[in-house]
């Protein structure tokens, strides 16, 4: 058996750099690819930018070598392949054995402990390796599955995850770049839907025109996957506990900077804390500074194991912000010096002093404080942004700083059909208190199409935003109100009304079993009905549209079946437009009909 001090599986974004930091620190590295080349969705995915923020230390380095060769002349433009050609040779140069095309079948282990990794190289034979550490950079948790780690998958509301961008390389004006769009939803853990939705998706790239292709080259070889599973780490980070303004969030590793940059047109499925930040308060492109933990690396219950890539220890919510490029790489050169460290040392990774892996990481002053522009006004500025037509960070700070009492106070004093007064509302709804309902219900009523201007896309009218407080309280008043919106199929903005109006009414059957018979009667009249249609833009297009109420059907099934109540949603979703991930994710759930 081979031994080496550290296996790295995955040569992507975070695991390339992890395994060259690693290598430099000392260690004896060995990399493990099913590809065959370096960077991941940042070469082969043909997405070699940043964005929100440039990148930073190793990854920087390599980016300024990359640059250097490219104005020199020789290469291509377009700094796909250059970059790969870097990453290999860094690698090589700090003494990291390599193999490519490799299929990882086995973690060895000892006890709780990860003691190495068997795999398959191209020609099928088998290999093994010992390791004092290993770093599972498969972007997919792989290794942890494999490791016996718990996992955790997807929204809370039926797990899917992010929606997946399908790219294919392009050629113009002898430069190399990505043309993409949000493809829908994919899951990468299951076949045939899988292959289907990346088969089916790709036609959105076709033209009647076959002279429009010409640019096209090819696909890329990695699908622009956002999100799979998450490891339960030791310290797991959550989009909720991070908006409250006071997380503690002790040993950084990376500052990642981004906005909480969903791509889901579903939003209405998703938690209730993201649909604040996004839709009750129009907060999508607001930017945040974030703080990574290194006990969000480290798997709970498993030693000799670091997690470094999406999979790290946080949320569905807050992943949305911590999968970016950046982010990425720091998170790889973090797991890199610290497994390092702790082969050199003969500890635990979560051992390493803290503040020797900081240094080692150049890590820059937090910028942590910077947020409270965000949720740290002062009553004064709150009361004076909320008249505004831009009151997000008024009504996040008032989330978080202010009392009940006072803005009640504010609230029974504003003009009447103000924006002062129906943003208190909003404030007042955000702290779900029952001082709102009235304003709220006016807001639905009238279909308020005020829409802010503080996010520099997808701010949301009024109206809906407010029906969505509405469903959070689940107050039987809203019932009708809810059921009238659903009724109205001609209603502007029919999508958001009618899907938020959909997780209004199955709230409030949650919270009141008595009036179930009758919300599920008005759910059935749009569920059963194939004609009920529901679309969004796919992002990144100019005019193709997705069915969304597949979703939804599956979403009102699902309930309806759990209060005991008949239906016959499932045998109507085969007459529904779907795709092949709709299909299947239907039939996993157990609600389309044989």
């Amino acid at each position: 058996m081979n031994r080496h001090d550290i296996i790295v599986a995955g040569f992507g974004t975070a695991g390339s750099i992890a395994a060259i930091a690693a290598a430099r620190s000392g260690a004896r590295v060995l990399v493990l690819e099913r590809n065959t080349y370096p960077g991941g969705t940042h070469t082969g995915g043909f997405i070699p930018g940043y964005y929100r923020q440039p990148p930073e230390g190793l990854q920087a380095e390599i980016d300024a070598d990359v640059a250097r060769r490219h104005a020199a002349g020789g290469w291509h433009p377009g700094n796909t392949e250059l970059r790969k050609c870097v990453l290999e040779e860094e690698a090589l140069k700090a003494g990291v054995e390599l193999h490519y095309a490799v299929t990882i079948i086995n973690v060895n282990m000892t006890g709780k402990r990860v003691a190495g990794l068997r795999w398959l190289d191209a020609e099928g034979q088998p290999h093994e390796s010992s390791a004092r550490i290993v770093i599972d950079a498969t972007a997919d948790a792989e290794i942890c599955r494999m490791a016996g780690c718990e996992l955790v998958s997807g929204r809370a509301s039926d797990g899917q995850f992010q929606p997946f961008t399908n790219t294919m390389g392009c050629l113009s004006a002898q430069t190399i770049h990505a043309a993409n769009f949000d493809a829908g939803r994919i899951d990468q853990t299951r076949e045939p839907g899988y292959s289907q939705m990346l088969l089916q998706s790709a036609l959105v790239h076709l033209h009647d025109d076959y002279a429009q292709h010409r640019e096209l080259f090819a696909p890329a070889d990695l699908p622009g996957i956002r999100e799979g599973v998450h490891i339960v780490s030791v310290r797991q980070l959550t989009l909720a506990e991070f908006l409250n303004g006071n997380a503690v969030l002790p040993e950084p590793v990376a500052y990642p900077h981004s906005n909480i940059d969903t791509h889901a047109n579903d939003l209405a499925l998703e938690s209730e804390t993201l649909q604040e930040w996004l839709i009750g308060c129009s907060m999508w492109g607001i930017e945040l500074d974030f703080a990574v933990p290194r006990a969000t690396l480290i798997p709970r219950g498993v030693r000799g194991l670091i997690a470094a890539a999406r999979h790290l220890g946080v949320d569905h919510d807050i992943g949305h912000a911590l999968r970016m490029n950046s982010c990425m790489g720091r998170i790889g050169e973090a797991a890199g010096i610290m497994a390092a460290l702790a082969v050199q040392r003969n500890i635990e990774p979560l051992e390493v002093p803290y503040d020797l892996l900081a240094a080692r990481l150049h890590l820059s002053p937090s910028p942590l404080r910077n947020n409270e522009r965000i949720w740290g006004l002062a009553p004064a500025e709150i009361h004076s942004e909320l008249g505004t037509d831009h009151p997000g960070c008024a009504l996040w700070s008032a989330r978080c700083r202010l009392d009940v009492t006072t803005l009640r106070g504010w609230l029974d004093t504003a003009p009447t059909d103000s924006n002062l007064k129906r943003h208190i509302a909003f404030a007042l709804a955000l702290k779900r208190d029952p001082a709102a309902l009235p304003e709220l219900r006016r807001m639905v009523a009238e279909r308020d199409p005020f829409r802010p201007t503080h996010s520099r896309k997808y701010n949301h009218a009024r109206g809906y935003a407010a029906l969505f407080f509405l469903g959070c309280f689940a107050d039987p008043e809203t019932l009708p109100l809810a059921a009238g919106v659903l009724a109205d199929r001609t209603i502007d903005c029919l999508y958001e009304y009618h899907t938020h109006a959909v997780m209004a009414l199955l709230k409030i059957g949650r919270r009141h079993p008595g009036l179930r018979p009758e919300i599920a009667a008005r759910l059935r009249s749009n569920a059963e009905d194939p004609q009920w249609r529901l679309e969004a833009r796919l992002k990144g297009t100019r005019q193709t549209m997705r069915r969304m109420d597949f979703s939804f059907r599956v979403a009102i099934a699902e309930e309806l079946t759990t209060w005991g109540i008949a239906h016959r949603i499932g045998s109507v979703l085969p007459l529904v437009a779907a795709d092949a991930f709709d299909l299947n994710f239907a039939r996993n759930r157990g609600v389309l009909d044989a």
